[in-house]
């Protein structure tokens, strides 16, 4: 044990005053010094960062410490007092006197020590971060929420599935009050839930302190959850589509996507899959920043960074609980000349699905180190002025047009009058989705036709929010599918979205077939076979800047290069028409299944 902790400082102040000090480990019994004495009777445990005092024949810790020429701050290990670090990035300090600050991810919604629970079938629920270090020293698996008594809704409480949970309730009616949001919102979340006290003072730690051990709770009467009021998940939707119409310049339409997303992620794990949103403008002061600063405020856990640094920092972001990330700047942050932003870019398209993994190093005890998956899933708001993101992240992403306020429409986003207001409405999302996780779990809403593949992951995360709040939202989501298919068809026939080069490769030979090599019918009339360089001239010639000597690569397709797209990316092979002297080419039939199964048009 170390010899510079308060607990040790404590057993040496009593004999140095000349009393009895009977050690077991990190507990020990004493004549305590405010009183007369004879049988030992206060009681001194160990704890990380601190020590317990109870004097079981009533004196205050105040006075015992005084009795010694000590104050409260001499209990910490520190002097100033302890600070407790949650694996999100929380850091609250505590000081002698129950004063206490926040500093880090204070909006983070990771349970204290949630990463120490392990494969414990039975977890503590206390009230502060001192009990949990008391239910630990005892042996026993312990977490709790951030803030005290009150806001355990602000957290998440998911770790705790599956296991035994005996909630410490604090002997007071806060504590009582907290004992029973916490046994609400784990209904249908643990295995079992029971709710106990301290056999001795007011909370866990007291309990501990006075010598008892985790078998020696008291159990209460199981508190009933207090009844939720249902919420009208249409009107919801409304006010927050309202809320970004006051104080976001886009489209309405995009208002609606944002209202949409913002309660997505909410429940982005019942969703499956989470699109990410692009918030893109053609000029700096269109209201990015504002944009993001309302969806920090509105959002589940959301985390908003000016830059992205590392792939493992995202990792550590995700790995608890339910975030969303805010990264602004996209269009410096994923520069693709900029070193490691393919590995950052890998992190962000596997994110958009549940059960992404990362796997990375961790230090194990004793040194060395082993692979671990960290999980990737979040959404994420990737914010920039027209940023170039690849085509494979660009295809997972919705997009919001922003535009400057240049008639004055747009209301002033003022937080210190607004704050309040915005913390309601991110409360009554949270509480929505509390109500309506198993709806969205089992919503499978129908989508327009044509809704397949990349476009039906991207869209059916909205599509099962608009389905289970009701109302016109169901219509508004089928109108923005539409209308996000037809934008993409046009960008398709204007060559705004870059296709693979076997794709348009493809395409091309659709259009540039010869005619005469035409059958009537594609499953009666064989047509006739048409020679590799054949086709690699009509190619060239149909679309010179794509296979002709001036493209990108400065050099003409060759037939090599053409039966290598066609086999590599269809697997379609050339053939020969004759003997083993004769020319290979290719029967139009064998492309039938690419032209249909990517849109080139091809009919019988």
């Amino acid at each position: 044990m170390k010899t510079d902790t308060a607990y040790q400082r404590l057993l040496d102040d009593l004999r140095n005053d000349g009393r009895l000090v009977n050690e077991d480990g990190g507990r020990a019994m004493g004549q305590c010094p405010a009183h007369d004495d004879t049988n030992p009777s206060l009681a001194i445990t160990a704890v990380e960062g601190q020590v317990l005092v109870h004097c079981h024949a009533g004196c205050l810790t105040e006075t015992v410490m005084k009795s010694l020429g000590r104050s409260l701050a001499d209990l910490y290990d520190d002097r100033k007092g302890a600070s407790y670090r949650y694996s999100d990035g929380r850091i609250v300090n505590r000081k002698a006197g129950k004063r206490f600050s926040q500093q880090g991810n204070t909006k983070g919604a990771a349970l204290y020590r949630v990463e120490r629970i392990g494969d414990a079938t039975a977890v503590y629920v206390v009230e502060g971060e001192k009990d949990v270090h008391a239910v630990e020293a005892v042996g026993g698996t312990a977490v709790c929420s951030a803030m005290g008594a009150g806001k355990a809704d602000k957290f998440d409480w998911t770790p705790l599935k599956d296991r035994a949970v005996i909630i410490v309730a604090d002997k007071d009616e806060p504590g009582h009050k907290h004992a029973r949001q916490v046994a609400g919102l784990l209904g249908g979340v643990a295995a079992s839930v029971k709710v106990v006290e301290a056999k001795a003072g007011k909370d866990a730690a007291d309990h501990i302190a006075a010598g008892h051990g985790l078998d020696d709770f008291v159990e209460v009467e199981q508190p009933q959850p207090e009844p939720a009021a249902v919420i009208d998940g249409a009107e919801l939707l409304d006010d927050v589509r309202d809320w970004f119409a006051t104080y976001i310049g886009c489209a309405s339409e995009d208002h609606e996507i944002l209202a949409l997303w913002t309660l997505h992620t909410h429940v982005a794990e019942e969703c499956y899959t989470s699109p990410r949103l692009l918030l893109d403008s053609s000029m700096p002061g269109s209201g990015k920043t504002t944009t993001l600063e309302h969806c920090d405020k509105l959002c589940c856990g959301a985390t908003l960074m000016a830059t992205i640094s590392s792939a493992p920092m995202l990792a550590r972001i995700t790995q608890n609980g339910r975030v969303t990330l805010l990264i602004d700047e996209v269009d410096r942050a994923l520069d693709p000349k900029k070193p490691l932003v393919g590995e950052l870019v890998a992190m962000l398209n596997s994110g958009y699905k549940v059960g992404a993994t990362r796997p990375v190093l961790v230090p194990v005890k004793g040194g060395g180190w082993e692979v671990d998956k960290m999980p990737t899933f979040a959404p994420v708001v990737l914010s920039g002025n027209s940023p170039r993101l690849p085509d494979d992240t660009r295809s997972r992403c919705i997009r919001i047009l922003l535009v400057p306020d240049v008639d004055g429409t747009v209301a002033d986003t003022d937080w210190e009058a607004i704050e309040d207001d915005a913390q309601e409405l991110h409360d009554r999302i949270a509480a929505w989705a509390e109500q309506a996780r198993p709806a969205v779990t089992a919503a499978s809403p129908e989508l327009p036709e044509g809704c397949r593949g990349r476009s039906r992951e991207k869209w059916r995360p909205l599509a099962r929010v608009a389905a289970v709040v009701g109302g016109d939202w169901t219509t508004v989501v089928e109108k923005l599918i539409e209308r996000d298919l037809a934008e993409e068809r046009a960008d398709r026939e204007h060559g705004l979205r870059n296709l693979p080069p076997a794709v348009v490769l493809i395409n091309d030979l659709c259009h540039c077939w010869p005619k005469e090599c035409q059958p009537v019918s594609l499953t009666t009339v064989p047509a006739r076979f048409v020679p590799t360089q054949e086709l690699v001239e009509k190619v060239k010639q149909h679309n010179p800047a794509m296979w002709g000597p001036l493209n990108s690569t400065g050099k003409p397709l060759t037939v090599q290069g053409f039966g290598r797209m066609l086999s590599q990316g269809f697997k379609i092979y050339s053939q020969r028409d004759g003997d083993k002297n004769s020319p290979r080419g290719y029967y139009r039939g064998q492309f039938a299944d690419a032209w249909h199964r990517h849109g080139s048009g091809v009919s019988e």
